[in-house]
């Protein structure tokens, strides 16, 4: 005892250490020589105490002690239940705290796991229990549940045959079980299983007897619990591991409707009850005692509708029922319809939208959309108004429903709408229903604007009765606008007849317009005015209409405004359409109605409005709005629809000039250059030469508005400037922004972004050489060195495009004199060297006039980069391609005494090339004047191209120095001998392997293989390259089952890099290789549509490049073509319900596989008896999947590709092995391929 306390004193002496206490009890806890009594219980107690510190050294020992053999092998004299209890509560309380909860959690479950530990766990199951709860309640790591839930010693066999553990479980761990794995599916997935193992497996017959007659201890005990909580997560949990257990239909059956009658009609239990059926796949359809199981559904349904009014949970069983059984609705769908139609949605506007578009996606399956719009339609026309509510979404899919309709559907729809709108407006003057007439009109106008009818597709007989229709609904819009007219006016109704014209009037011209058997039937009368529309709208008269406008303009509502506008705009339209002239009265008038409310308005970026309404006395007020409609709304692509209106966008430009102007602060802003260039403007046309004679810098600091400057420069940036025909304009925004840029050096500048967007909008417009042929004078050139931050780029740009013009080539002398007389300023120095390198690159290109003039700026820039280069003082790295370009220079020329001086400077520059390979572009100039005088540098060319390629081979490139980095290459295989060469290929070769071993990236790597691959080698070196790539993809490929997507990535840009390469001969193997690669990336990559793209990328590459090769590869090939084609229809699924954005990448993708289909016609031979079977698949894909109508288009184009390589027996062939769906959607492709696609030698 006394040897304890000592111990013990020992290790809780504070002055010692906590290290060295440590030791010394890790040391006395292995010890079996120490003669202490429960030695092992007495240090864990300790040691478990220490724990509150949250010391990281403290728990590892913990843990290692309950992981060792000794605490293994424990019985009970050496440790007692006390002593496991307070270690129990000790580790539970530690759990609070995030930064201990792993590793305590970690000790927890090697209690749980301990053998002694366990059979005390057995004799105390309440405790064990209570215990169990505890750590569910307080982990709420789902890593740290997952290890706990699926931990086999969790409740032991033992445990679970003991007299109370039913109810002790029941009691404590049944509810923090559920609240744990409430949020969580594996979670939720795993406690059902525990709840399998522990309850259900061995109580079959407990249940099937309480079922029957009521009795049985274990499940009245859980039903009562389940009561007594009226908890939903756990009645979901409960049921889910039911069913999970038992799989025959009548004890599911009987479980269900005892749970539902305890759910006291709690609607959110009986929803997750519900959902559970149909995450189990239970059988709803089967015979339960003589009556089906779904019948149950429907007293519930009706329970709910005539019980409780609509909410989430309502919502929530209503959509858990109709997805077990649809039918259910059908038989049931007037009183869904009342319940949902008729009671107010507030509060859950998104459940009542989602249960909308169930229901239409559900008929739109069974092609009944027509049949739930009539029965909507009725409830709607016997009900009292209220505020009636069609969700965006639901129209949304109306619209794309009504655009895969067969054309007879079309018409029955259009028919039922008709009818309606038609019984509506007759009672209208009696007070009809305006929801009815809301709902009508809505779905009418989507239908009219979503409607497939003036299509080459569709039969001539369609077109005619859809036209019949179209002269119905006219006459109907004739009685409605009367009735409108002859009564006080509402405006709601007003939108709703407005709207419904304007979709008619856009339908009827699109059928005039593109159908031969439709005419126009259009009224020409005297009144220009703009509220006359009878033109196209003849079914009112003008005073009809005028009174209308009269009233709309009246009462101001905006949305009856914006829609009056819309027509006249709209009559417009159709007489620019059929009319040969259109009235310059007509208009006029039109465009002064816009002018005076077209604030706010849609049609404000309406292309057509903008180019052929608004007359040029308007411009400015225009130009004005649009600029302060566009900086509002932050959406300045609108601007890029103007650039058919010259005097327009010239207005637009400079209102943008004021405001950037404006941004200066107002104090200093006579100062600037921008203010100086605005006072030489005129008011038609822009002098840019004038403009030019103010590129003077401010002479003191200027204060700016960065945020106005970035906001209107995007503007200017979304003027298509560089593609108007106005050159005097597009010279004056250039000199503009100098002269803005040189203000900006003016200010201190928070954000560099602006700098960096400005400079961008310049080059934008430099690239358009017709500017360059004719413009720049050289203070405009020294400006743009002086002030612009990529003056290198932009002078490069500059510099290339006056060159081409013979008369300009003299406005350099005077830049050249300039660069001379300043070589020691960095830009000078810099811009010097482009042009140098520029005038040296074309020398052999230029007509000898020009040639003379030529030579001049080289050896004057050269005399005067010569002194400068001598310096000792520069940095090799920053003067490499002066050097390389003057080197060259007088090598050429043979001029020894200055030679003298520059070769010795060669080993400095020699030393920065091979040591960093930067800048690249010297590193290329400087090896290619070693190359062509080779017999100069004969004594170091080889250990210079040796230290050279090396540094290739473990170089980072960024990607935009990549087409040079290639170049060192190409130059440096010249240099070097092929045993170096087969070498450093070998080492290469293992680094990549070491690389991907690892899973790191091999991308440095891969750009050296690309490199190397692009290259034009000879016979040697282009087998030793051979053998290397087919050693690394062999092994990469072949033997690397784990999927990386960087390490995929790499080598699909490999293999499309030697696949382009024409020099390079595809083996078998290297062949194989990529379409093994192509199965492994659609067969493991988890980003679907980057494996997509990955796989349509190679097919096409090998396609294209390797058209030969391929023919004799083509049934693999196509192999690799059908994975690709069955994966996008399965992701492309609409029982996905993908948002908008996700349908158009689909939508790319798919069109990316058309142009791949397309590329197979040049295998046409070879492809004429595998045609038929790749159509096969795709009209099996057709059958299987309900496909989004932007991607089915594109596999339909798809179709028609293939059709020209069936001849007629493959026709007649596919005609006799489809399915019946498949035939028939056959036979109505190739009757349109022969009749609109089918090349017939006809013009």
């Amino acid at each position: 005892m006394a040897l304890l306390q000592e111990l013990l004193t020992l290790l809780n002496n504070d002055v010692e250490p906590l290290p060295k206490r440590l030791k010394i009890a890790d040391n006395a806890f292995k010890s079996c020589n120490l003669p202490i009594q429960h030695r092992e219980a007495v240090l864990l107690d300790w040691l478990t105490k220490l724990t509150k510190t949250n010391d990281s050294d403290v728990w590892d020992l913990l843990l290692k002690w309950l992981q060792s053999v000794q605490v293994q092998n424990l019985n009970r004299s050496d440790v007692n239940y006390a002593d496991l209890r307070n270690l129990n509560a000790t580790l539970c309380k530690r759990l609070r705290y995030p930064e201990s909860k792993a590793i305590a959690t970690e000790c927890i479950l090697e209690i749980i796991n301990n053998r002694n530990f366990q059979l005390y766990f057995k004799h105390n199951i309440e405790e064990h229990c209570k215990f169990i709860a505890k750590i569910l309640l307080k982990i709420k790591s789902p890593e740290l549940l997952h290890k706990v839930l699926t931990n086999e010693q969790l409740f032991t066999r033992n445990m679970t045959y003991g007299e109370d553990f039913y109810k002790n479980f029941v009691s404590h761990v049944l509810i923090p079980l559920s609240l744990s794995a409430t949020d969580d599916q594996q979670l939720f997935a795993e406690a059902s299983k525990l709840l399998e193992n522990v309850l259900f497996t061995r109580n079959f017959s407990a249940f099937t007897t309480f079922f029957a007659s009521g009795e049985g201890e274990f499940p009245k005990l859980l039903f009562e619990h389940l009561r007594s909580t009226n908890n939903a997560h756990l009645y979901r949990l409960v049921f889910h591991a039911f069913c999970k257990s038992y799989a025959k239909p009548n004890v599911i059956y009987a479980c269900f409707a005892h749970l539902v009658e305890e759910a006291q009609n709690s609607v959110e239990i009986l929803a997750v009850l519900c959902a559970v059926l149909g995450e189990c796949g239970a059988q709803v359809n089967a015979k339960v005692d003589g009556a089906r199981f779904n019948e149950s559904f429907e007293k519930i349904v009706k329970l709910v509708i005539d019980k409780v009014a609509p909410s989430k949970a309502t919502y929530a069983l209503l959509r858990e029922v109709i997805a077990l059984d649809p039918v259910l609705m059908q038989k049931n769908l007037t009183d869904i319809l009342r319940y949902i139609l008729l009671h107010s949605s507030g509060g859950v506007e998104d459940e009542y939208a989602t249960f909308m578009l169930l229901l239409f996606e559900v008929f739109a399956k069974l092609h009944r959309v027509s049949n739930l719009l009539t029965a909507m339609m009725e409830v709607l026309q016997t009900s009292v108004e209220h505020n009636l509510t069609i969700p965006t979404v639901v129209l949304s899919f109306f619209s794309q429903s009504v655009v895969t309709l067969p054309s007879w559907q079309g018409l029955d729809l259009f028919k039922i709408l008709l009818t309606n709108l038609d019984k509506a407006v007759g009672n209208l003057g009696e007070g009809t229903n305006h929801n009815y007439l809301q709902f009508i009109s809505v779905f009418l106008c989507e239908f009219l604007s979503s409607v497939r009818i003036a299509d080459h597709a569709v039969p001539a007989n369609i077109v005619e009765n859809f036209e019949k229709l179209m002269l119905e609904l006219k006459d109907v819009l004739r009685k409605f606008g009367t009735t409108l007219v002859g009564v006080e006016h509402r405006p709601s109704l007003m939108r709703l007849y407005l709207n419904v014209c304007f979709k008619w009037g856009e339908l009827y011209m699109v059928l005039a317009y593109y159908s031969s058997d439709v005419r126009l039937k259009r009224q020409l009368d005297s009144d220009p005015s703009a509220c006359n529309v009878t033109y196209l709208h003849s079914y009112l008269n003008t005073a009809q209409w005028r009174l209308i406008s009269q009233r709309i303009a009246n009462f101001g509502e905006k949305p009856c405004k914006k829609i009056m506008n819309s027509l006249c705009v709209q009559k417009l339209r159709a007489m620019n359409l059929f009319e040969a002239e259109v009235s310059s009265e007509a208009t006029t008038a039109v465009a002064a109605n816009l002018m005076s409310s077209i604030d706010e308005q849609d049609l404000l970026f309406d292309n057509f409005v903008l180019n052929n309404i608004i007359v040029p006395s308007s411009g400015v007020e225009i130009a004005e709005l649009l600029v302060k409609t566009s900086a509002a709304s932050g959406d300045f692509d609108q601007l890029r629809t103007i650039d058919a209106n010259i005097p327009l966008v010239r207005e637009i430009l400079r209102v943008c000039f004021d405001k950037l102007n404006g941004a200066f602060a107002k104090k200093t802003r006579g100062a600037c250059a921008t203010s100086r260039m605005l006072g030489r403007f005129d008011k038609v046309t822009f002098r840019a030469s004038e403009m030019a004679c103010e590129l003077n810098r401010a002479d003191q600091t200027l204060q700016v508005n960065e945020r106005k400057i970035s906001r209107y420069l995007q503007m200017i940036k979304s003027v298509p400037i560089p593609q108007l025909d106005d050159r005097s304009m597009q010279e004056a925004v250039l000199m503009f922004l100098i002269g803005l840029s040189l203000d900006l050096r003016c200010c201190a500048l928070q954000d560099g972004d602006v700098t960096k967007l400005l400079e961008s909008i310049v080059i934008g417009i430099l690239q358009n050489s017709a500017i360059l042929n004719r413009f720049f004078e050289p203070n405009v050139i020294l400006a743009i060195v002086n002030n612009f931050e990529a003056y290198s780029d932009i002078f490069t740009i500059i510099m290339e495009g006056v060159l081409k013009n013979k008369s300009r080539l003299e406005l350099f002398r005077e830049i050249v004199g300039q660069f001379t007389r300043n070589i020691d300023n960095r830009r000078y120095r810099d811009c010097a060297v482009i042009l140098l390198n520029y005038v040296d690159k074309v020398k052999t290109k230029v007509a000898i006039t020009e040639k003379h003039l030529h030579n001049e700026y080289r050896e004057e820039i050269c005399k005067c980069l010569l002194p400068f280069l001598l310096k000792n003082s520069l940095s090799a790295e920053d003067t490499l391609e002066a050097y390389a370009l003057t080197l060259k220079f007088y090598l050429n020329s043979d001029s020894k005494q200055v030679l003298e001086e520059l070769l010795p400077l060669l080993p400095k520059y020699i030393d920065a090339l091979v040591q960093v390979l930067n800048p690249i572009r010297g590193s290329i100039l400087l090896l290619t004047v070693m190359i062509h005088k080779k017999a100069t540098f004969e004594s170091i060319v080889d250990d210079v191209a040796l230290k050279v390629w090396d540094c290739c081979n473990h170089l980072t490139v960024n990607d935009e120095d990549h087409e040079r980095f290639v170049k060192v290459v190409q130059v440096t295989l010249q240099m070097i001998t092929h045993e170096t060469f087969a070498k450093t290929s070998s080492d290469l070769v293992s680094r990549c392997e070491k690389a991907i071993d690892h899973k790191e990236t091999i991308r440095d790597e891969v750009k050296m293989w690309n490199a190397i691959s692009a290259c034009d080698l000879n016979s040697a070196q282009t087998k030793i390259w051979q053998n290397n790539l087919e050693s690394l993809l062999c092994r990469t490929i072949l033997t690397n089952t784990e999927y990386s997507d960087t390490i995929f990535e790499d080598i699909i840009t490999l293999q499309m890099s030697f696949i382009k390469n024409s020099h390079f001969v595809l083996s078998p193997s290297l062949i194989e290789v990529v379409l093994i690669t192509i199965s492994k990336l659609n067969a493991s990559c988890t980003n679907f549509i980057k494996s997509l793209n990955l796989s349509i990328s190679l097919l096409e590459t090998l396609v294209k490049h390797r058209k030969t090769v391929i023919s004799d590869y083509l049934p693999p090939y196509l192999q690799r073509y059908r994975t690709v084609l069955t994966h996008l229809c399965a992701r492309s699924n609409t029982n996905l319900k993908l948002d908008p954005e996700a349908v158009r990448t689909l939508a790319n993708c798919a069109h990316r596989f058309e142009r791949l289909t397309k590329a197979l016609q040049v295998f046409d031979k070879s492809m004429t008896r595998i045609a038929p079977y790749v159509i096969a698949d795709i009209l099996n894909q057709f059958e299987k999947v309900t496909l989004y109508p932007n991607v089915k288009i594109h596999l339909g184009n798809s179709v028609y590709q293939l059709m020209p390589m069936c001849d007629e027996h493959g026709v007649a062939f596919l005609k006799r092995i489809l399915s019946a769906a498949s035939t028939e959607m056959f036979k109505i492709i190739s009757d349109n391929y022969n009749k609109y696609y089918k090349f017939t030698g006809k013009v």
